[in-house]
């Protein structure tokens, strides 16, 4: 158990917290009795772990779980290590994506490359960009890299195009 007095800062560790009474701000939102933050402990890597603290706004009472703890307990539940894992997977994909699509906005922006733009720029640009990360197999495929582009470049710039336009509204996801 931990307990916070008004105004206290609340660190940002490698566990799941759950409150049990109280207010405070966290990672920019409000929580209070029966919300939780750092469901994200079960990740290894922290480049993708949400690095947030906060603040108690009136006396808070939390309890929580640091990850050694946990992966004690799920050794003798392998079922319920096997949904930790795969929720740990669904996490590691969202947002590994989210970190990718930061970076190929990002590098489109310093390139002056628009989504909403059509044309042999824009192809060239992600042709070159995803060579050295994504689709490294296609790189030296002529024919099979040829038919990536044809066939799916309209696609990817489409859904970068959609994250562009959506991007003001998603910021919050993105950080």
């Amino acid at each position: 158990n931990y307990l916070y007095i008004p105004r206290e800062h609340i660190p940002d560790v490698r566990m799941v917290c759950f409150v049990i009474r109280g207010i405070a701000m966290h990672g920019g939102k409000v929580v209070r009795k029966g919300d939780s933050w750092g469901q994200d402990m079960i990740l290894n890597s922290n480049s993708l772990r949400a690095k947030s603290s906060g603040f108690a706004m009136s006396f808070v009472e939390t309890v929580g779980i640091r990850r050694p703890h946990l992966d004690r307990v799920l050794n003798d539940f392998p079922e319920e290590q096997a949904m930790v894992r795969k929720c740990a997977v669904k996490l590691i994909v969202i947002r590994g994506l989210k970190m990718r699509a930061r970076e190929v906005m990002r590098m489109m922006k310093e390139h002056n490359v628009s989504a909403r733009t059509n044309g042999e720029g824009k192809q060239e640009f992600l042709k070159n960009f995803f060579s050295n990360i994504t689709v490294r197999k296609y790189a030296n495929k002529d024919e099979e890299w040829q038919d990536l582009t044809m066939q799916k470049m309209d696609q990817l710039i489409t859904g970068i195009a959609e994250v562009e336009k959506n991007l003001g509204s998603m910021k919050s996801a993105f950080e």
